[in-house]
């Protein structure tokens, strides 16, 4: 009996946990500090909705691309792929004020495409590790579920906090460029040492397509669930950030709130 005690599957675990980590804890930097360097551009809740709305249309639409690529080019690539074009990104998002400046549509537009490849590379991310989690030893997949989403809610309180102190205490341009060059390295990381122990196995079930899944009723209906919760919280990530500053709650108070 494979359990989550023997060492393989101790590192395959541990590398799937680690990716977890990084790659939810750079996303969520995102909310306490882009809203607020947004403002100072003076561009108007409206647009910065929409720009915040683009990260979970990106999510859902390059996931179903991303669980057909699962088994045809194996899950360390595509999450490898993922955080690359991640690190990539956020390079990009830490110069996309200075490039566009002055100009509100350019600005909102360079934004919003931006928003919307995160959101695809976190898709990849996100379906290689679950997947992974779920197919390589099916009697512990529940062990396995529970220690990725431990992971993940580590992540999410901690790229608030690491996020908002690197803005307060670097500006916005060094908080991404930070950000960028650890997905950066985690992904180096991914290829040259874990990819051994993420490699398909025998363990590997044959898993069914994602529409077929989505004909079943319970399956369908959680996933609109979840698309509609990320939906909603792509438009009040910023009005929160933005409301949070007019209180004067500081930008390392608005990160711990954001954690919580």
């Amino acid at each position: 009996t494979t359990t989550l005690m023997s060492k393989r599957w101790d590192r395959r675990i541990l590398s799937l946990s680690l990716i977890a980590i990084i790659s939810n804890a750079s996303y969520t930097t995102i909310a306490p500090i882009l809203p607020l360097e947004i403002d100072k551009h003076h561009i108007s809740e409206r647009w910065t909705s929409i720009i915040f709305l683009a990260f979970p249309i990106g999510c859902t639409v390059v996931s179903f691309l991303a669980a057909k690529r699962l088994e045809e080019v194996g899950a360390e690539k595509v999450m490898t792929f993922g955080m690359t074009l991640m690190s990539v990104l956020f390079y990009c998002l830490s110069y996309v004020f200075q490039l566009v400046d002055g100009s509100s549509h350019l600005l909102v537009a360079g934004l919003t495409i931006t928003q919307f490849f995160i959101g695809a590379s976190m898709s990849m991310i996100t379906t290689g590790y679950y997947s992974t989690a779920t197919l390589i030893f099916p009697s512990a997949k529940e062990s396995a579920l529970s220690c990725i989403e431990t992971s993940v809610g580590l992540g999410y309180i901690i790229g608030p906090i690491v996020g908002s102190a690197l803005y307060d205490e670097m500006g916005y341009q060094s908080a991404y460029r930070c950000v960028s060059f650890v997905v950066m390295v985690m992904a180096s990381i991914l290829w040259k040492f874990l990819t051994a122990h993420l490699k398909q196995t025998d363990d590997y079930d044959m898993n069914p397509t994602t529409f077929s899944l989505l004909k079943q009723p319970q399956i369908f209906c959680a996933a609109m669930s979840i698309l509609w919760i990320n939906v909603s919280w792509s438009f009040l990530e910023p009005i929160l950030a933005k409301r949070l500053e007019l209180f004067q709650v500081g930008k390392k108070g608005i990160g711990i709130i954001f954690a919580l």
